[in-house]
């Protein structure tokens, strides 16, 4: 692209007007839920070698995207959105903070995460929501036995 990068796209898996997640992805994303292969069933084929991945992974072109570890955020002034989990674990806790803004609010967060079983939020979280593509934060997590509350929600 006209910015240096390199960029996925699954134009099979973005073919409704609910999901753009898989469209113009950074390779992290991409590969959460894609393993491609070539015509020999290897993995990726390119005619030349690719950069690596830039720190954020193109997560938005947003000024406000955040990625912290496993976890990619959006910052306001006063707080921040979490909006994706990027690692693979089975057990994960909701950071209080990111960039040092308390975390208020969840958003479509954990979509399709196969791997996830238990989840704990945090106290500064006090919203649970759909995501930008109108899906559930725990929607298609089909392990996920147990999500624990405290007291902020």
């Amino acid at each position: 692209m006209d910015d240096n990068y390199y960029y996925d796209f699954d134009l099979t898996w973005d073919d409704s007007t609910r999901s753009t997640k898989y469209f113009a992805a950074g390779e992290t994303v991409f590969s959460k839920q894609h393993v491609a292969y070539g015509s020999d069933n290897t993995g990726w084929e390119y005619l030349y070698d690719l950069p690596d991945v830039p720190l954020a992974d193109y997560a938005s072109a947003d000024s406000n995207a955040y990625i912290s570890g496993d976890f990619a955020y959006t910052l306001y002034d006063t707080y921040a959105v979490l909006t994706e989990y990027l690692g693979d674990a089975v057990s994960v806790t909701i950071p209080d903070t990111a960039n040092s803004l308390p975390v208020t609010q969840i958003k479509g967060t954990f979509v399709n995460d196969t791997n996830l079983r238990t989840v704990v939020i945090s106290d500064n979280v006090t919203a649970i929501s759909y995501g930008a593509d109108g899906v559930g934060t725990f929607e298609g997590c089909a392990s996920l036995k147990e999500v624990t509350l405290l007291s902020g929600l």
